[in-house]
């Protein structure tokens, strides 16, 4: 039996060196950093996957430059069985140098290129490959099916390029046999290529060629070519603006290249008989944002579209899987096998959230996320769950989505799912049958033994004693050897009579340590995992075996392992048993790494809901006040300086301007404050606050200042940032109390890199969609010495209204959250309780992104100032529509009221010639106060237009910045800022009161 088995392993081992002598190494490389080539290896790659997996590739990606390549090449030719070239300056090369190995060129993309790789020795012709190349007929032809009006063509070429001149002779030849004008712009430079494209007659249709200078500048040519229609060569993706192009299936050239390898390095053929081959079905790609602008030219592509919209329906009826479409996660179609799956009827899901097929919102949830996260790394996502159906039952089902258009999700994502409950549960079936069979089996190695024991006795049936115990430790020893899971025979008294490998691994001990009796089960286990042993030990001293059960191991430096145990009982006195034990760690890590994850997004989520309804709250609270104030100054103005009531309506309007003042930290907590931006020395701001802190303090604590010289400008608002200084100031003064203690305020500048920023985003538990940008931060930090802050004060700091005192006065720590988020920075804190805290606050050195709030309209007061005409209100809010009115008659003008967007479009359609300017709420319903003042100035470009809102200046001035805007009122306004605002308008009548 040796004799047999030493045999096999020879036999074995000749078969493995024959393996791996037919290994066959290929070379692969190509310049540049371009997209092709890697779909192209991509195509390759799963061709020698399937049929020639001894062809092992040496990828060498994206080298910088030319010289790299060829340099690559000549490292092929001495180490390489053959190799494989990308792209089209890659066939150049080859024919300057040639080349003594089997080589395939992949990406050859016009005749020129081609041309230089057949100048090759034809006696020593060591080159094959695939072009996909595109004749012109071919081209022009297919881009006047799309614009049948197109008869007038300019064709942007790169002057002296060795296409061009190729492109240029075949586009004339084409357009000819077509009865098509053509004209051709060959250009040196940019400058060139613009001005010629500025320069093309209003009917001409702009075609691009394939050089570099056109087709890395797509964006730019598109953006001076205006209303003209463009059409691409090879685009991979259609540039933003062009209508369509045509282009080859990568992958499909790179199957062809690997079927030409399989061929000739293992079947043995020719490259001579190979040559270059073409791909036959090059495709056509629509950008089909552009086809509206061209749907009057165009009804061949729309007749195409609805065709294929209908052949699209019969697909998803007839699909053996659920196929769907949803929009923000709510349905907006399914198919048919959706609706048998599910239960319900098509009304009932269209429309609805995704929810409603979710038993759980944690799951729901959870499944948002990680299809989500899969499509922005991958482009598509896929994840197992569970659905609830109408009638209560629940289905497993794979889910697979994928964007409509990747860089944009918002345009929808369609999924299908494929019913795998059956599958499940025969998973499952399987998992219980393993777990009894490994219990079996342990029973039956029990019941062998008792056997053995019996047949002992008699003397005469010894012979078959023996040979049943050996049968009988061979089983055992080929369940105990197979290192599948780890097995170990036990005692109670901690002793191990014997354990696998795989044991071994688990809790990190050697066969040798092993051996010398350094291992005991009780020893490495921790006390409360001692006791879940001990409980299994009882059941199975009762039923023979217990139930799986998690334990913890403890390792010689301390960590833990976990482990997951099935114990069956060997015998009862003295008493032996076996324990199958699994490895667990990295599954609970990754359980407990989701947990993590889950609570900081549950906590992201509340903030950023907190910020949007503090942002609508302000924004409703500012039209209230509006009302409020403006009826006050209206009554103020009426009456007669005696009048009794004058002091009582100016204390309310010193109560209006307190809870605007309020309505402001409403907006710095969400975000949306308004900033007046400008340059800040932190260290001149700090200095000139310094008799203000000290009166803000309590006397028994002092302020020492650690303020670093020549610190960087950062942009911000200053009065935002006094704001926080004092509020950080005030609150380490209220920590220290009544005691003696001491405030230390530093400055000073560094440089933060991704990971400092991170950390700290992710220590607040907020979200970091708007990235914080790495480089240089300006900072300040106050450090106290009170009583400090414990976890759960910490992960509350935040919340609005929240305070550790017994009354809450504002939004506090909140709005400095807010603030420091609408400067792009970040704030990290360090608290211990009894030994005080520390809170550094953080500033992007230089420009503030988005740049400044810009005053919009802003004029010197007009007391005496009185106008006249017709002006058009527009706001959604009667209140506020009634006081605008009076304060506009009140000023001279007549007032036309409209209740939103859509009705003062239409009154100015009809009443425009009357009208002297127009006033709009920025918040309305049906059409809102950007797209009524777009609106308005289609109709007439030189309207007078003033813009109110609740929001601030910089959130509005930013969304019409360049659009003409004449002016924009904060809510709540006075009359005298009303008026001043008109004021300065100069299409606006001027005239002093009373004349």
């Amino acid at each position: 039996m040796k004799g047999l088995f030493r045999l096999f392993l020879l036999l074995s081992w000749m078969v493995s060196a024959c393996r791996a002598s037919d290994s066959i190494q290929v070379g692969v490389a190509w310049q540049g950093k371009v997209i092709m080539p890697e779909r192209v290896l991509a195509g390759v790659q799963k061709t020698l996957s399937e049929e020639a997996p001894q062809i092992h590739l040496d990828v060498r990606a994206a080298l910088p430059d030319l010289a790299a390549l060829e340099s690559a090449i000549s490292e092929f030719e001495q180490t390489k069985a053959g190799m494989v070239i990308l792209r089209s300056n890659g066939a150049e090369l080859l024919g300057r140098r040639g080349v003594s190995i089997p080589t395939f060129l992949g990406g050859v993309n016009n005749p020129v290129e081609l041309g230089a790789a057949y100048s090759l020795d034809r006696a020593k012709m060591n080159l094959a490959g695939v072009t996909y190349y595109i004749p012109n007929r071919f081209k022009l032809e297919s881009f006047r099916q799309i614009y049948p009006a197109m008869s007038s063509i300019l064709l942007l070429v790169e002057a002296g390029h060795p296409g061009s001149v190729l492109d240029v002779k075949e586009t004339t030849v084409a357009a000819a046999a077509m009865g098509l004008s053509l004209r051709t712009a060959e250009c040196a430079s940019m400058k060139e290529v613009l001005a010629a494209v500025q320069g093309a007659a209003p009917d001409e249709t702009l075609i691009l060629g394939v050089e570099a200078l056109i087709m890395d500048h797509v964006p730019e040519i598109v953006h001076a070519a205006g209303d003209h229609i463009v059409f691409g060569y090879s685009e991979q993706t259609v540039p933003d603006g062009a209508l369509a192009s045509l282009a080859a299936d990568d992958e499909k050239l790179g199957r062809m290249l690997g079927r030409m390898m399989v061929d000739a390095l293992v079947k043995g053929r020719p490259l001579s008989e190979m040559g270059f081959q073409t791909d036959p079905e090059p495709r056509l790609l629509f950008n089909y944002r552009m086809l509206h602008r061209f749907s009057a030219r165009i009804p061949f592509a729309i007749q195409s579209l609805a065709r294929a919209e209908q052949m699209l329906k019969s697909i998803l009826s007839s699909a053996p899987t659920g196929i769907g479409l949803v929009e923000d996660r709510v349905l907006v179609d399914v198919n048919d096998y959706i609706l048998r799956l599910t239960g319900y009827a098509r009304d009932e899901l269209i429309g609805q959230n995704t929810r409603i097929l979710y038993s759980a919102q944690k799951e729901y949830e959870y499944v948002g996320k990680e299809t989500y996260r899969q499509i922005a790394l991958h482009g598509t996502g896929s994840v197992e769950t569970r659905w609830r159906c109408k009638d209560g039952s629940i289905r497993e089902v794979l889910l697979s989505a994928t964007p409509l258009y990747p860089e944009d999700l918002s345009a929808g994502v369609t999924f299908t799912v494929r019913d795998i409950t059956a599958r499940k549960t025969a998973e499952a079936a399987l998992a219980r049958r393993t777990r009894w069979f490994i219990i079996g089996t342990g029973a039956f190695a029990v019941l062998l033994m008792m056997l053995v024991g019996w047949l002992a006795m008699s003397l005469g049936q010894r012979k078959r004693m023996l040979r049943a115990l050996k049968e009988s430790e061979m089983r055992y020893r080929a369940i105990f050897d197979s290192n599948m899971i780890g097995v170990g025979c036990w005692g109670p008294d901690g002793e191990l009579y014997e354990v696998n490998d795989a044991y071994l691994q688990i809790i990190h001990k050697t066969r040798e340590q092993f051996n010398n009796k350094q291992v005991n089960w009780k020893n490495i286990t921790p006390p409360e995992s001692q006791v879940k042993d001990e409980h299994a030990i009882e059941v199975m001293m009762k039923r023979g075996s217990c139930d799986p059960y998690e334990k913890e191991y403890l390792l010689e430096d301390g960590r833990r392992v976990s482990a997951l145990i099935v114990g069956v009982l060997l015998r009862r006195e003295p008493v032996m048993g076996l324990a199958f034990a699994l490895d667990i760690s990295d599954r609970k890590a990754a359980e407990e790494a989701r947990l993590v994850m889950e609570r900081q997004v549950q906590h992201t989520q509340k903030l950023e809901s907190l910020g949007v309804l503090a942002g609508g709250i302000a924004h409703d609270f500012n039209n209230l006040l509006t009302a409020i104030l403006g009826h006050t100054e209206l009554a103020l103005d009426a009456l007669s300086p005696m009048a009794p009531g004058r002091e009582n309506l100016h204390e309310i309007e010193k109560v209006t301007c307190r809870a605007a003042e309020l309505a402001k930290q409403m907006l710095a907590y969400s975000g949306k404050g308004r900033f007046v931006i400008e340059p800040i020395d932190l260290g001149i701001l700090i200095e000139q606050m310094g008799h203000l802190l000290e009166v803000a303090i309590s006397k028994r604590v002092d302020v020492k200042y650690r303020l670093a010289p020549d610190l960087p400008l950062f942009q911000g608002d200053s009065t935002q940032v006094r704001q926080i200084i004092m509020n950080l100031i005030t609150n380490a003064s209220e920590a220290i109390g009544d005691h003696e203690g001491m405030i230390a305020l530093s400055t000073g500048s560094m440089y933060c890199e991704r990971a400092f920023l991170d950390e700290a985003v992710q220590a607040l538990h907020t979200s970091n969609d708007d990235q914080l940008p790495e480089g240089t931060y300006v900072y300040f930090e106050v450090k106290d010495s009170g009583t400090g802050m414990n976890s759960t004060t910490m992960a509350k700091i935040f919340d609005p209204f929240f305070t550790t005192k017994f009354t809450g006065r504002g939004l506090g720590m909140s709005a400095v959250l807010g603030i420091i988020r609408g400067h792009r920075g970040f704030i990290r804190i360090h608290s211990e309780v009894g030994r005080g805290s520390t809170l550094g606050v953080y500033f992007p050195a230089g420009c503030l992104s988005g740049g400044a709030a810009v005053a919009v309209g802003a004029t010197p007061s007009a007391s005496d100032w009185r106008g006249e005409g017709l002006v058009l209100l527009a706001d959604d809010e009667e209140y506020v529509r009634d006081v605008g009115r009076q304060m506009l008659e009140r000023m001279g003008f007549a007032v036309l009221p409209a209740t939103d967007g859509r009705e003062a479009v239409e009154l100015y359609e009809k009443r425009g010639s009357e009208i002297s300017c127009v006033l709009l709420d920025l918040t309305m319903p049906r059409l809102s106060g950007y797209e009524a003042f777009c609106a308005l100035r289609r109709i007439n470009p030189n309207v007078p237009v003033f813009l109110a809102s609740g929001y601030s200046e910089q959130t509005v001035v930013d969304r019409f910045a360049g659009k003409g805007l004449d002016g924009f009122i904060q809510k709540p306004f006075s009359f005298s800022v009303l008026r001043d605002k008109l004021a300065g308008c100069r299409a606006l009548t001027r005239h002093p009161a009373g004349e």
